[in-house]
């Protein structure tokens, strides 16, 4: 049963009218948009066994998919191993230069330790008798 018109006022007509406006533009676009697939012959309805001739092959590009999707998956997996033991030795690398820079430091440290006690002995009037002839150094002083 259809909806009766006639009795609405024509101010509650025109309201109507106005609330459906966006509705009768969308219908109208859907309508023209399926012309246009219709005249380019993309609708098909009806036309599956022209489409069953293309199974066979879809079954191979869907078989060939799968392979590479599986290469794929493999590969990452590769790929996710190598760059998780770079970042392990990455970080041991990292934790060894630190100890050899602090390593170092402490070297330094003690160089400059023992120079300045070597200059302060030296200005105190102690001699350093250097090193021996046969290469090694004497400490005592």
């Amino acid at each position: 049963m259809s909806p009766s018109y006639s009795s609405l006022s024509p101010g509650d007509f025109e309201v109507l009218l106005q609330e459906m406006a966006p509705d009768i533009r969308s219908a109208e676009r859907d309508l023209r948009d399926i012309d246009t697939l219709e005249k380019k012959g993309v609708t098909g309805a009806g036309k599956l066994e022209d489409y069953e001739a293309l199974q066979p092959r879809l079954d191979k590009i869907l078989k060939r998919h799968n392979e590479d999707t599986a290469r794929y998956r493999v590969l990452e997996q590769r790929v996710t191993t190598l760059l998780e033991t770079y970042a392990t030795q990455v970080d041991t690398f990292s934790e060894l230069f630190v100890e050899w820079s602090e390593t170092l430091t402490e070297i330094e440290e003690r160089i400059s330790k023992l120079e300045k006690e070597k200059a302060d002995r030296m200005k105190m009037g102690l001699t350093y008798k250097g090193s021996h002839d046969d290469g090694g150094i004497d400490e005592t002083w």
